[in-house]
């Protein structure tokens, strides 16, 4: 009896040891019904990463490509060569400040070289806030694109949303990305949502 006993807890002290590595890899994608007094049920979007539960409405008939090996999500519009992306970034050390405005500056300007920023803002999703930078790129004097990039955090690391579309669209879609960033949820799973 002792024995088995020893065993079963070798074997329970093994699973509980593994359990952290395999939710580190952790990066699921489901679909769930979600009622909306004032719309009805619509389809919610549930990315499961880590200890935590994403959740958001996507934009209406939009296509997706999801890239779990990446960590994000992107959503594009079947009208226009307009997306909106989700990326989630994992925090592995606690950073002095992941959302210094300086540093993200010179961050998005270096992933964009070429743009410009035209415009900040704060942005809000889960009852947080974060900066957001509007980029615009030209050529040949004429905007080209526009891309807004916010970054929110969340207790384990930062959620980097992005709206990519054409100058002449870009206002139209603001309304799109500001939807779907006002439905975000994050929760810690097992704890109630936030």
């Amino acid at each position: 009896m002792t024995a088995r006993l020893s065993v079963c807890s070798h074997a329970l002290g093994l699973l509980l040891l593994a359990s952290p590595l395999a939710s580190a890899d952790r990066f699921e994608l489901r679909h769930q019904p979600l009622v909306i007094p004032e719309r009805g049920t619509v389809t919610s979007t549930v990315i499961v990463a880590e200890q935590y539960e994403f959740s958001f409405v996507p934009p209406t008939g939009w296509r997706y490509e999801f890239d779990a090996k990446g960590r994000k999500i992107t959503f594009f519009c079947y009208e226009s060569n307009a997306a909106i992306g989700l990326r989630i970034v994992s925090r592995v050390n606690p950073a002095p400040d992941p959302l210094d405005r300086g540093a993200l500056r010179r961050r998005v300007l270096g992933q964009f070289p070429g743009a410009r920023i035209r415009a900040e803002c704060d942005c809000y999703a889960s009852d947080g806030s974060g900066p957001a930078f509007d980029l615009e790129e030209t050529r040949a004097n004429r905007p080209k694109w526009v891309r807004r990039l916010a970054f929110v955090p969340f207790p384990g690391g930062v959620l980097e949303f992005s709206l990519f579309a054409g100058p002449s669209e870009f206002d139209r879609f603001l309304e799109s990305f500001g939807e779907l960033l006002t439905s975000f949820r994050v929760r810690a799973i097992g704890r109630a949502s936030r």
